[in-house]
């Protein structure tokens, strides 16, 4: 049986760094084995929690890198920051700073504790 780290080790070599794998785009963002591997490494619970793999891998849209909204969690972790959470609001991340930003989800039914509903 393998260990943790070695099954996503596995996951991480066999999940492509281009997302979606086909399709017309005009921008692809690059994204870096150790991000890749830090995502794959929450996929299982961000994906039970209702997270798309597009909202976590896609990193090639219509507009460029950060614009559109398009682009997924892979994207956002540079710098060394790492995922220190994952809810079905929000991931959060955290900066070598010791900032923490959250990643939020842009579903619909899925209520944000920062935003006001009305």
């Amino acid at each position: 049986m393998e260990t943790e780290p070695e099954a996503a080790k596995t996951a991480s070599t066999q999940r492509p760094l281009t997302w979606p794998p086909s399709g017309k785009f005009g921008f692809q963002e690059p994204v870096s084995r150790d991000a890749q591997t830090a995502v794959d490494a929450i996929a299982k619970e961000a994906l039970e929690l209702g997270w798309t793999e597009a909202q976590l891998y896609q990193n090639r849209g219509q507009l460029k890198f950060p614009s559109g909204g398009e682009y997924g969690l892979i994207c956002f972790l540079r710098g060394n920051r790492k995922i220190v959470g994952v809810t079905a609001q929000a991931i959060r991340l955290k900066a070598p700073s010791g900032s923490i930003a959250k990643y939020y989800s842009k579903r619909p039914g899925v209520k944000h504790p920062a935003i006001t509903h009305i």
